[in-house]
């Protein structure tokens, strides 16, 4: 955005390059010797680079529209001009936070004169920061939205007897998406097995994803637009967010933070390319499907001498402090950080010593119980105190 004597309004800057800026400041120029789209009265910014995807608008631009309502005065609501269902979801949104349809202004991409600019700025710095304002926002949506929805291939997602959602959510990728499980038929499978209800949120309404992540109680998906849903969860909530390995992000662990949630981030190989890319496919391998719940050998098998919880929160004050379950936190991520499940097993000796496992990829505890101890293959104390 620029000022009237063309000056750059240096809180619109958001994820913009200097080659941008420039181009832009033509743009304006040209636009004004022919002549623009003209709007009158206070205007609240509410689009910039990337509005038209999800979790960009609904964590970055709703909230910044929310608190402008506070603001006195009459006001218009400068938004993007998208295609589709996102063109649906920015008037929904809007609307649930009592901002009427012909109070809403939408523009292209082509330069708009407005006779006075209202920015709000300081609520996010996608990936760096977000203020616990976004969330107050997105929760209070929450509050005011209760009702059903249906999942993919699982029959209704409402349970008997009063209309509500699953629990359990899988939340899957559109079609098409670059960025993808690479055995996800599998994993959806796995799911299901496991009580799991797997939807996709880009075919539901924006109300109906707002009801759909209010009552699940415990989530797992590939992080992308879809899981900007997070937002709307409830206190308790476990959340096992699956991310590229390559991928340096906290947007999700803002939101589960702000809202009282647990989670844990998976890491997932990335099965093909190099780089910096994170928009590849990527696997969950074998032995993180526990984040399932899945009947595998250890609710029974397990004893503290072969996973001691005790030993487990007392070297690892930061589960501690976090609440989450030991055995929970080792399955899915204590084991890649190298921590010990217990005084009488070494998890790295382990891999050290069976390198067919350590190159798979697999998590040296699940390995031992589901197949090593059969095998007769053998394991190590701690070494050290």
């Amino acid at each position: 955005m620029l000022f009237a004597d063309g000056r750059v309004v240096t809180e619109t800057i958001e994820q913009h390059t200097a080659a941008a800026i420039d181009a832009a400041q033509l743009a304006v120029a040209e636009a004004v010797m022919r002549g623009c789209q003209t709007v009158h009265g206070q205007v609240v910014l509410c689009r910039k680079r990337g509005a038209s995807v999800y979790g960009h608008w609904l964590v970055e631009l709703l909230a910044k529209a929310w608190l402008a309502r506070y603001l006195p005065g009459d006001k218009l609501y400068l938004v993007q001009a998208v295609p589709g269902r996102m063109s649906a979801v920015m008037r929904s949104s809007l609307a649930a936070i009592g901002i009427a349809a012909d109070a809403i202004v939408e523009a292209s991409t082509d330069p708009v004169w407005v006779e006075r600019l209202i920015c709000v700025h300081g609520l996010t710095e996608h990936g760096a920061y977000m203020s616990p304002l976004v969330v107050e926002c997105l929760q209070a949506i929450a509050g005011s939205v209760a009702g059903s929805v249906a999942g993919s291939g699982a029959g209704p997602v409402a349970g008997p007897g009063a209309p509500g959602s699953a629990t359990s959510i899988f939340v899957q990728r559109p079609a098409g998406s670059a960025r993808c499980l690479a055995d996800e038929g599998r994993i959806q499978d796995l799911a299901r097995r496991a009580g799991y209800t797997v939807v996709d949120p880009s075919t539901l309404s924006f109300i109906e994803q707002v009801a759909l992540f209010k009552s699940a109680r415990r989530i797992v998906g590939l992080m992308g637009s879809a899981l900007a849903n997070l937002a709307f969860v409830q206190p308790g909530a476990e959340i096992y967010v699956l991310t590229p390995a390559n991928m340096p992000d906290t947007f999700y662990w803002f939101l589960s933070n702000h809202t009282g949630a647990r989670m844990i981030d998976i890491r997932c190989r990335v099965t093909s390319g190099g780089g910096a890319s994170w928009d590849l496919p990527v696997a969950l391998d074998a032995g993180d499907d526990v984040i399932f719940g899945c009947p595998w050998p250890l609710p029974s098998q397990v004893t503290d001498t072969i996973f001691d919880p005790v030993y487990y929160a007392a070297r690892n004050a930061d589960v501690v402090a976090a609440g989450i379950d030991p055995l929970a936190h080792y399955m899915t991520c204590g084991w890649r950080e190298g921590r010990a499940p217990s005084a009488s097993f070494d998890g790295d000796a382990y891999l050290s010593r069976h390198t067919d496992v350590r190159d798979a990829g697999m998590n040296p505890l699940f390995h031992y119980l589901r197949w090593g101890r059969a095998e007769g293959r053998s394991v190590l104390p701690v070494a050290g105190p």
